[in-house]
């Protein structure tokens, strides 16, 4: 069964019936489906669906979900899924971030599904992307508001500006060039293990190279 066949069974939003996502996915997950993967999900719905889905095409995997619902942790316990580790939290709390990341294992694959805001959406690439595998991808879903006038746009302007930073550091002179930009907010430390940023229909996909 695909990926996306797996979306529609458990009725996921990420499936054809609704943002698609799950066919583009597919082509990086699939070399990767009976391996051992590690794979963190920011924001899971209150019927548990995409965790479940992820567990079903990962056989072998092991998962992990950061969500600030109370009923999703109590529905966690009604069903005994012992085989996710869940942590409540509030994504938007730099302490309580920091202080998750603490507890977590290099990841293949990190989803934020999340409250889909900027300053979550930010903060939680800062402090995660470090726990990304060498191959790993970071995907950011629902970023619609992203490229809409007003606050959350800032994610879009972090991520271009990554990709500047990509692309300029290569460049004779780059080393000026990033002191120019200083009051430009940019990850300037994660651009060494960026291979690409794909921006695609409501999704950015961070692909880490193969080597650290």
């Amino acid at each position: 069964m695909s990926l996306n066949d797996l979306g529609v069974f458990y009725h996921t939003d990420k499936s054809d019936m609704c943002h698609d996502y799950l066919t583009v996915f597919e082509t990086f997950m699939s070399p990767k489906k009976d391996k051992e993967i590690t794979l963190l999900e920011m924001g899971i719905s209150r019927r548990l669906r995409s965790i479940r889905m992820w567990k079903d095409y990962f056989t072998n995997g092991k998962f992990y979900a950061l969500d600030n619902s109370i009923e999703i942790f109590e529905k966690i316990k009604e069903f005994k899924m012992d085989w996710l580790t869940f942590n409540l939290i509030d994504l938007h709390n730099k302490v309580e971030v920091r202080e998750v990341a603490k507890s977590l294992p290099m990841m293949d694959f990190i989803i934020d599904d999340a409250d889909h805001k900027a300053d979550s959406i930010i903060l939680c690439f800062q402090t995660f992307w470090k726990h990304i595998k060498p191959g790993g991808y970071y995907i950011i879903e629902d970023t619609t508001r992203s490229f809409r006038p007003g606050p959350d746009n800032a994610v879009l302007k972090y991520f271009c500006n990554i990709i500047v930073d990509l692309n300029c550091n290569a460049l004779p002179g780059a080393h000026n060039f990033r002191q120019v930009k200083k009051k430009v907010p940019f990850v300037s430390e994660t651009y060494e293990r960026i291979e690409s940023i794909t921006f695609r229909s409501e999704v950015i996909i961070i692909k880490f190279r193969e080597e650290l």
